[in-house]
């Protein structure tokens, strides 16, 4: 059985998709998470990726950790 909780639900095209309801925690720990070192996260709801904004913000320290 598959952990719901885990990002890497994948649609037959490889792209992540998660439809369950968002919550702010999920859309935090995506869309603004230092810990993460993806630029291109699962977007909270849907079908694709969003966008870490936090290393478009820090781009040197994204570099500096190897994101890129």
């Amino acid at each position: 059985m598959t952990d719901p909780e885990k990002d890497d639900n994948k649609s037959p095209g490889g792209m992540p998709s998660d439809w369950r309801k968002p919550t702010k925690e999920r859309f935090k720990s995506r869309a603004w998470n230092p810990q993460d070192r993806r630029l291109f996260t699962p977007k909270t709801f849907g079908y694709g990726y969003g966008i870490n904004f936090y290393w478009l913000l820090h781009p040197v320290q994204f570099l500096r950790r190897g994101g890129g």
